[in-house]
């Protein structure tokens, strides 16, 4: 690499980090001075929402982000869900409209970053626990019923953005429960023209070094293509009919060219336990049929884990 341009880009690095350290602190002293001034639930509040909003359209700027939004994110309540390429997807979806994200527990444990969730209202999934679904499920709820928008990847998995994973229809009961839409965003990365190879978070990518090398460019380009939002009243036509929505604006046709899943991001947090094959009740068995063949190819589709795993989204 030329040396002006290595000097430019480590420089480039500096500066960011500088300001992200200083961001992450001013949130945290945010987070808090908010809680104790309008309670543990603050970012359910305007004016909570509007600042947590701001905070991440900040983050989003130092991070080099630049968002492009088609179509128009959702006002009322409601089930945001995305394919999944980084966790900068989390970066760009809050800053385009102001959301309650699922993610994994071990997100919990991270520096400053975990406190942040915690502080802010992200639900967290805990692996390896039998009844994880179904809390993950009553806690969505809890958050719609409250007039707000929370959002999810269903593909339990990020991938490289050149093709959409199924989409799990476990979660997508929230949704049915509470009578709310659902609204697919099409996520996608572009460089120069082409598919941005630095945005994917997979494989194995560790979080510093992926975060150094998005840093170090002068820009990230992200599209959100909003979809028009989805009603129903069974999960497996939601989940069908909003995975379909992604793929038609990514102009994918199958999951074909799905890469490899990142390490630990088991297909999970949206897989349902095999007693959700059963028609529930209310379901009746035409319902239960819909979508079989394509259920079916994926249900034999080699899994890392069994269907009572849980992963929400990648790191």
């Amino acid at each position: 690499m030329n040396p002006v341009k290595a000097a430019r880009r480590a420089a480039r690095v500096c500066r960011r980090l500088a300001s992200l350290c200083v961001h992450l602190s001013w949130g945290l002293l945010l987070a808090g001075w908010l809680r104790s001034r309008l309670g543990p639930s603050w970012f359910r509040h305007p004016r909570g929402e509007t600042r947590r909003r701001r905070w991440q359209q900040a983050l989003g700027d130092i991070l080099g982000l630049r968002v492009h939004i088609d179509g128009r994110p959702m006002d009322e309540r409601g089930l945001l869900v995305a394919n999944h390429v980084s966790w900068l997807d989390i970066v760009a979806i809050a800053s385009a409209t102001p959301t309650t994200f699922l993610a994994k527990d071990d997100v919990r444990a991270w520096p400053i970053v975990g406190w942040l969730g915690q502080w802010s209202g992200t639900i967290f999934l805990r692996r390896a626990n039998l009844g994880a679904l179904g809390a993950a499920i009553d806690a969505l709820v809890e958050v719609i019923e409250h007039g707000q928008r929370v959002a999810l990847f269903p593909e339990g998995t990020t991938s490289e953005g050149r093709g959409v994973g199924p989409f799990h229809r476990g979660l997508f009961q929230a949704a049915v429960k509470t009578g709310a839409p659902v609204q697919a965003i099409a996520v996608r990365y572009r460089r120069a023209g082409e598919l941005d190879a630095i945005a994917p978070f997979i494989g194995e990518d560790a979080f510093v070094p992926h975060l150094l090398r998005v840093m170090a460019e002068p820009n990230t380009e992200v599209q959100l293509h909003f979809q028009a939002p989805l009603h129903g009243r069974q999960r497996r036509d939601l989940a069908l009919r909003a995975e379909g929505q992604v793929r038609a604006a990514l102009g994918v046709r199958d999951s074909s060219t799905l890469p490899r899943e990142a390490p630990g991001a088991e297909r999970s947090a949206a897989l349902q336990p095999r007693a959700d094959d059963q028609p529930q009740h209310g379901q009746g068995p035409d319902d239960h049929r819909a979508g079989g063949q394509i259920e079916q190819a994926r249900d034999q589709q080699p899994q890392a884990v069994t269907a009572r795993a849980q992963a929400v989204g990648r790191r």
